[in-house]
């Protein structure tokens, strides 16, 4: 997956909720950075989730570990997560503050002793700091677990900070993750975008379908012509992407959102 440059000031936040349902099908969250001469502060957070104690580890693009914790108080960041508004409500959740180098992280939120619903966040420190993005960018952030039936959706949210409009790619994979996971993919994914009313702007069940030579020229169309992308303008405000299966279809999917440039 590339790793793309991306407008200043557009992203302050995504989040990803997660639902843990056994080992197999933890919901892990892939973070991809570009740098302009200075490492990436960053905030990862699970938080509002009914997880008893959700445990959060960083890990990078090798999967060696870069840091854990069940408990913000013990990240030696936590004066830092406090002072300007970031720490979780409740102690028992965690929090990570790293400055980062360029490329691609892994982050998994699993549950202490239960399963359950919980909430994966990324924030861009250097925005909450001072005021204003610093030389480094999120390219892309993706979140890859299962879809159930009904209301067992998979939500992605992201920000759009700033006052410019943010060209963005979002994308539903299902069949073409079978080769990387060990249970049933999402046979056929359905995309949908809302705002932050709750209106939804944009939907996509097959890709080549709507936005073919859009999609195409960014160089992210998906590989299996069942999966689902959008290529949508959006102004800055909050967004949330739901991937569901056609006629009930459940399994594996992964829902990807990009910034164009």
């Amino acid at each position: 997956m590339r790793v793309r440059r991306h407008r200043r000031d557009n992203r302050t936040n995504l989040r990803l909720p997660s639902k843990e349902q056994d080992g197999a099908r933890l919901r892990t969250n892939t973070l991809f950075c570009e740098v302009w001469g200075q490492a990436w502060r960053w905030v990862v957070s699970p938080s509002r989730d009914v997880w008893r104690i959700p445990r959060l580890s960083w890990h990078d693009s090798t999967g060696a570990l870069i840091a854990s914790n069940d408990d913000y108080s013990t990240d030696p960041a936590n004066a830092f997560l406090e002072t300007f508004g970031l720490a979780p409500p409740s102690e028992l959740e965690s929090a990570l503050f790293r400055s980062l180098a360029p490329g691609a992280y892994t982050v998994i939120l699993r549950g202490v002793g239960g399963v359950g619903v919980g909430l994966v966040e990324v924030y861009d420190a250097d925005l909450v700091v001072n005021g204003h993005a610093g030389d480094s960018r999120l390219a892309n952030i993706s979140t890859r677990g299962e879809v159930g039936a009904g209301d067992d959706v998979m939500i992605g949210g992201f920000i759009v900070g700033g006052s410019d409009r943010a060209q963005m790619v979002i994308r539903g994979l299902g069949p073409s993750l079978v080769s990387n996971v060990s249970s049933a993919v999402l046979p056929n994914p359905k995309l949908g975008l809302y705002n932050g009313d709750g209106t939804e702007i944009a939907s996509n069940d097959n890709w080549q379908e709507l936005q073919a030579k859009e999609i195409e020229a960014t160089g992210l169309a998906p590989t299996d012509p069942l999966e689902s992308a959008i290529d949508v303008s959006v102004s800055p405000g909050n967004y949330t992407a739901i991937l569901s299966g056609v006629d009930g279809g459940t399994g594996i999917g992964l829902v990807e959102v990009y910034n164009i440039p």
